[in-house]
């Protein structure tokens, strides 16, 4: 029965912090969107709607105190990432976001 209840207790702690993450995800999109570095971006003849530059965000992040640094910054996205709040995919010189559930894209450049 212990070990039952350790399950439950350990998915529900699972499931509190995925929310958590989606919360914190969507503030910050709302914050990105007031700032305008969420916007239609055109590369190579293509429109990708909702998109920021990683770039632009290590920046942002770092100026609004959200970070105190690039190092944190990216951990930071790396745990949206992983959490599919934003997604990413390889193009030659830069990588395209495809749409994620909460629509926010990314463009991500080198860092």
């Amino acid at each position: 029965m212990d070990s039952l209840q350790s399950s439950v207790k350990k998915k529900a702690t699972e499931i509190h912090y995925k929310a958590e993450v989606l919360i914190t995800g969507e503030q910050l999109r709302l914050r990105l969107h007031d700032g305008k570095l969420i916007k239609d971006r055109r590369y190579n003849l293509r429109t990708y709607p909702n998109c920021f530059v990683a770039k632009e965000l290590m920046d942002w992040l770092i100026d609004h105190k959200e970070a105190p640094d690039r190092g944190t910054a990216i951990k930071l996205m790396q745990k949206l990432m992983d959490h599919n709040i934003i997604h990413h995919g390889m193009l030659p010189s830069m990588s395209i976001c495809s749409a994620t559930p909460n629509g926010l894209n990314t463009i991500m450049t080198n860092i």
